[in-house]
């Protein structure tokens, strides 16, 4: 499940084992407001097949947002 602290903001990739976007949204982390991919599992957070953790993406939901471009452009 999507890890404590964290919500889903969209997905790069559709599918049940699709990569998620997600926004820290924990106040007291040092990581509050920034954006990862999250390879969707179903086991609790660290354990069986969600142990592959998380993967930065940017610092801040605006940077996010003014990096998205077409996947044709990558």
């Amino acid at each position: 499940m999507v890890p404590d602290g964290f919500i889903n903001i969209g997905h790069a990739e559709p599918g049940p084992d699709g990569i998620y976007v997600l926004l820290n949204v924990d106040a007291n982390s040092q990581d509050y407001g920034k954006v990862y991919a999250w390879i969707n599992a179903n086991d609790p957070w660290m354990i069986g097949d969600n142990t592959r953790g998380l993967g930065f993406v940017a610092d801040s939901f605006t940077e996010f947002m003014n990096n998205l471009t077409d996947r044709k452009n990558l």
